[in-house]
């Protein structure tokens, strides 16, 4: 399995005190799972540094799937939690 991102802080390039709970779209949800990526995505650790816009290459075997983030968020109550959005199929992004 092979996870990269279009951004010089490349997934797992450094361990990030806050790493994004990753979300789907209904697209890139149904991308993941007719795919068998869900282990890849899993996998990523996307850190503060990644904006929108930003392009996610997830690979598994043969199949190479390029997805955007779409939203980050920050969720506020007793403990903070950081959230970035995934879409597909990855529109314009930089």
């Amino acid at each position: 399995m092979k996870v990269t991102a279009d951004h010089p802080m490349t997934a797992g390039s450094r361990k990030e005190a806050t790493t994004a709970a990753v979300e789907l779209t209904m697209s890139a949800a149904r991308k993941v799972r007719d795919n068998g990526l869900q282990p890849a995505v899993d996998a990523l650790e996307i850190g503060a540094e990644f904006a929108v816009g930003d392009l996610v290459t997830l690979s598994v075997g043969e199949t190479e799937s390029t997805f955007a983030i779409i939203r980050r968020r920050w969720i506020i109550g007793p403990t903070a939690r950081f959230e970035i959005t995934l879409d597909y199929p990855a529109r314009g992004g930089r």
